[in-house]
């Protein structure tokens, strides 16, 4: 084509050019006269437009990875409908279902095409206490106790170590298998439709030293066979559910005291859950304290993103766990799987997911080893910022200038209406994570991690330097 062109800007006549170069006569027309160029100059759209124009698709995209990260995405019908809502709200032409009101499956492809950066994803179910518990807040104040204790104690990758339990059963869940296309059910051999969990107890270094585990059988009699095949070291003990309890979890602080080899002059750091076996436990602190290992817990509902071990090694874990169960079952057919085989397949699999590289990633991941408290973005707090109220900023009542307070934090569960001018002002002094009513009612609940003082004031009672026009909620004089 760009041959033809010169060819006919030389001299050449257009049927004897597009003859030569054998090209449409039309289009060589249209591109010698420019109207296949658009009047900004760029080549001319083909096809149809879509239905949204190009910047309000560009806000949808944002908004979609918006929602994602505050763990509020949209399903593909709920974003159809909205789509469908916005041209209608804005008066934009579109060829949506009006019955159903929402856009069609069509425009949904088209818009993924147009925007590969957004795909459709099954999300993991994450509960609002994990949410709102991962909060900018509560992780700064880990790293900062996390940082001091680092330095106080000249703690090392080889001196600071994680644990927690991780419960197995006999009942393996079979991994994805190789079928006939089309079939409506693929199934796979597994010992049971449900079983009873083995507690085991794993610990890691950020150097990669790995304790020996603990196995907790849901039994009363302790019988050796259950023992074959576990990791070297294993300690055994039984109890009737299961689970673990003060006694038990006494007994594994002695058998990682023994193998860490802590010292009081040179401490090893331990970062724990808030388990109830963990951190109430007076016999294992004291224990710990004794033998120079420093107990750390981290805050409520934040160990699926900052515990090493759920970072890295439980998910390697349990998939070779599934995998050696599944072996088993197909080298062994017609016999089932029970507490005797499980150490068995817990030792291969604990011996392919135990490495250096998955104990480092781990703490790196988490970051705890090295000490980064930057590892985690703005994005990662997206759900726990939705449940937090705007800070306060609130006059101080020894000086005249306004203060900011930071954790100050108050959750409101109704509206403050005015009190009578007659009324006394009403005091109430607070804690952490302590309620009060007023006498119209009104409920404040003080989640700010300290003590704080609240105050309705009347035109009566307004104090110097506290002053209710300052502030969010009206007629109370917040300060720390």
């Amino acid at each position: 084509m760009a041959s033809a062109i010169a060819a006919v800007n030389s001299g050449s006549g257009l049927n004897a050019t597009a003859r030569a170069f054998s090209v449409p006569k039309a289009t060589l027309k249209r591109h010698l006269v420019g109207s296949n160029k658009a009047a900004h100059g760029n080549v001319k759209h083909l096809g149809r437009c879509t239905d949204l124009p190009t910047e309000v698709e560009e806000q949808l995209a944002k908004h979609i990875t918006d929602m994602e990260a505050m763990f509020y995405g949209f399903s593909t019908k709920a974003f159809r409908q909205l789509a469908f809502q916005i041209a209608d709200i804005n008066k934009i032409a579109n060829r949506f279902n009006k019955e159903k009101q929402e856009a069609g499956k069509e425009w949904l492809a088209g818009f993924l095409k147009r925007h590969p950066e957004i795909s459709i994803r099954s999300p993991h179910a994450t509960s609002l206490a994990r949410a709102s518990g991962f909060n900018r807040q509560r992780v700064g104040a880990f790293f900062d106790l996390l940082e001091k204790l680092v330095k106080e104690n000249g703690i090392t990758a080889d001196r600071i170590y994680n644990t927690d339990e991780k419960g197995l059963t006999a009942v393996q869940k079979p991994g994805k298998i190789l079928a006939r296309k089309g079939k409506s059910q693929v199934g796979s051999i597994t010992s049971a439709e449900k079983g009873t969990n083995v507690t085991f107890v794993c610990c890691m270094s950020a150097s990669g030293h790995f304790i020996p585990p603990m196995a907790v059988f849901p039994r009363k009699r302790w019988n050796p066979l259950l023992e074959d095949g576990a990791p070297p070291g294993t300690l055994f003990r039984s109890q009737e559910n299961g689970w673990m309890t003060m006694d038990l979890f006494s007994e594994w602080m002695e058998h990682f005291i023994k193998y860490a080899k802590p010292d009081p002059l040179q401490k090893v750091l331990l970062i724990v859950d808030g388990h109830v076996s963990h951190t109430h436990n007076l016999k294992v602190l004291q224990m710990a304290r004794d033998a120079g290992v420093v107990m750390l817990s981290l805050p409520s509902h934040t160990t699926h993103r900052m515990q090493p071990l759920d970072m890295a090694f439980f998910r390697p874990l349990s998939t070779f766990y599934g995998q050696e169960a599944d072996k088993r079952m197909r080298h062994n057919p017609g016999r089932p799987l029970s507490h005797f085989q499980v150490c068995m397949i817990f030792g291969k699999a604990y011996q392919r997911a135990a490495s250096l590289e998955t104990a480092a990633n781990g703490f790196r991941n988490a970051g705890i080893w090295p000490v980064d408290r930057d590892v985690f973005k703005d994005f990662d707090f997206a759900p726990a910022d939705v449940t937090f109220m705007e800070q306060v900023q609130t006059n101080s009542t020894n000086s005249d200038t306004v203060s900011s307070v930071p954790e100050l934090m108050l959750t409101v569960s109704d509206t403050l209406s005015t009190h009578d001018g007659n009324a006394s002002a009403e005091i109430a002094l607070l804690d952490k994570a302590v309620s009060h009513s007023f006498a119209n009612g009104t409920e404040i609940v003080n989640d700010t991690g300290a003590t704080i003082c609240l105050e309705y004031l009347t035109a009566d009672t307004v104090q110097p330097g506290c002053s209710t026009e300052s502030h969010i909620i009206p007629d109370l004089c917040m300060y720390a």
